[in-house]
């Protein structure tokens, strides 16, 4: 419980307290940014882009949306390496427990693939 009443904030102080990143001055920006904050790494880029476009913060919020719906686009790109590699591991997964336990599955595998005939060109 706290016994120094001065030290205490007033209703008016805490209705004058920011809420919104787009308020927040720079330098605490930039701080919640470099710790991890993603809001704040996103409302650094939009003054960034303020800045260099010479605009609001409006417009600037608007190119940032612009900047990141394209940004998503390539996405599916980017993530083909990583779905080639689950779909593999499930289909191999999957694939191997018949060809290990069902004997007639092993037979005709290996029939096939293991001791299969070499063709041999010269």
């Amino acid at each position: 419980m706290c016994t120094n009443v001065s030290n205490v904030v007033t209703k008016e102080q805490a209705r004058q307290m920011v809420t919104k990143y787009n308020q927040m001055p720079n330098d605490v920006i930039l701080m919640m940014a470099v710790g991890g904050d993603q809001e704040a790494k996103q409302e650094r880029l939009i003054r960034e882009i303020m800045k260099v476009d010479d605009v609001e913060w409006n417009p600037a919020y608007l190119k940032f949306i612009e900047i990141m719906k394209s940004n998503r686009e390539l996405m599916f790109f980017a993530s083909i390496p990583y779905h080639v590699g689950l779909y593999s591991a499930l289909i191999g997964s999957a694939l191997s427990v018949p060809l290990i336990f069902h004997y007639s599955t092993v037979k005709h595998f290996n029939e096939l693939f293991v001791t299969a005939g070499m063709t041999v060109y010269y």
